[in-house]
């Protein structure tokens, strides 16, 4: 028998007692009644678990509060995917059989029945096995008191659970701070007490170094003591060079020197600037003798030996100021000046 179902609360009888469902059975009824018309609830069991006769399940559907709570329910229960979540278990649960199905079936292809073993494995190791126990916890102790330090302990419990980050939360510094201070650090040779400051600064200087350096000297000393002027390797993976001491195309020179800067990861002069250096180094430039009648004759530089070229790159070098402007990619070092032709 049903009980103020014109209210606006409403109520209903389960059991022979009068529950309104405003309350937490009542709002339990609710929801089992949304279950059933999303067909996660069979009949026979609301039946069961509230005591309801035929008749006055029958009845349920006249009590108007009732109707509105549980549409408002199932509209709930849609938005924030609870119905679809419970759907969605209710079908995994007929997963296992369908997998041993699988499994059993002779005539299935045998890669078809490892799958459907790996299934079923990882659903049987799913669970409490797989978590880590909620009392379980990593502690690491480092002691530094040889060093006239202290001793360092963290203790961690190794299952996350809410509100475990609360220390990260309030005390511990932001990620992204100490990778600044870190920086800061490196900057000002802060860092590591066991390394001295000249050796914590030389990565640094060995970067500026290799930045600010004067590229055309390093790429002629590179030619010099390979005895060779290199250049990219060609179509078929070939090497190719000139030698010295002969005249060299000045495509061939800037190629080489083109090489040497993308291997060293320093950026390269313009041709240019690089074409007033190989004037300062090998005189005036040259002309190639075509190979066919027809060709143009390419400009080319009269490249010396190793020694006497070792003798000009020497002489420039005492020639520069050690604390004058080096090459950035703009300059060109020790060939910076007004070249004499």
């Amino acid at each position: 028998m049903l009980v103020d179902s014109n209210s606006q609360r409403g109520s209903v009888v389960l059991r022979g007692i009068e529950i309104g469902l405003d309350t937490d059975i009542g709002r339990g009824f609710v929801i089992d009644c949304a279950r059933f018309t999303e067909g996660l609830l069979p009949e026979d069991q609301i039946k069961s678990k509230y005591g309801l006769s035929d008749n006055a399940w029958a009845r349920l559907a006249d009590n108007a509060p009732l109707v509105r709570a549980v549409e408002t329910e199932k509209t709930r229960r849609v938005r924030d995917g609870a119905a679809a979540r419970e759907k969605a278990q209710w079908l995994f649960v007929q997963a296992p059989t369908v997998l041993g199905n699988i499994l059993n079936d002779a005539t299935t292809s045998p890669r078809h029945r490892i799958e459907a073993c790996r299934e079923l494995r990882a659903v049987a190791t799913s669970g409490s096995e797989s978590t880590p126990a909620t009392g379980d916890r990593v502690i690491i102790r480092i002691d530094l008191t040889a060093g006239g330090g202290e001793v360092v302990e963290f203790d961690k419990a190794l299952a996350i659970e809410p509100g475990s980050n609360k220390e990260a939360q309030e005390g511990d510094e932001p990620f992204d701070k100490g990778q600044q201070q870190l920086g800061d650090e490196k900057q000002s040779g802060g860092g590591n007490p066991f390394i001295p400051a000249e050796l914590r600064a030389l990565p640094e200087a060995i970067e500026r170094q290799r930045m600010s350096g004067d590229s055309i000297s390093q790429w002629s000393q590179w030619c010099i003591d390979a005895d060779v002027i290199r250049r990219p390797a060609g179509p078929y993976g070939s090497t190719e060079s000139d030698n010295l001491g002969t005249r060299v195309a000045n495509e061939h020179l800037r190629d080489s020197y083109i090489a040497f800067c993308t291997q060293q990861g320093v950026r390269p002069v313009d041709p240019s600037t690089f074409g007033k250096a190989c004037t300062h180094m090998f005189g005036r430039k040259q002309r190639l003798v075509p190979k066919e009648w027809n060709e143009r004759r390419p400009p080319a530089y009269d490249v010396p030996t190793a020694e006497a070229w070792q003798e000009r790159l020497d002489a420039m070098r005492e020639a520069t100021p050690r604390e004058g402007p080096v090459h950035r990619g703009v300059g060109v070092g020790i060939f910076s000046g007004r070249v004499k032709r």
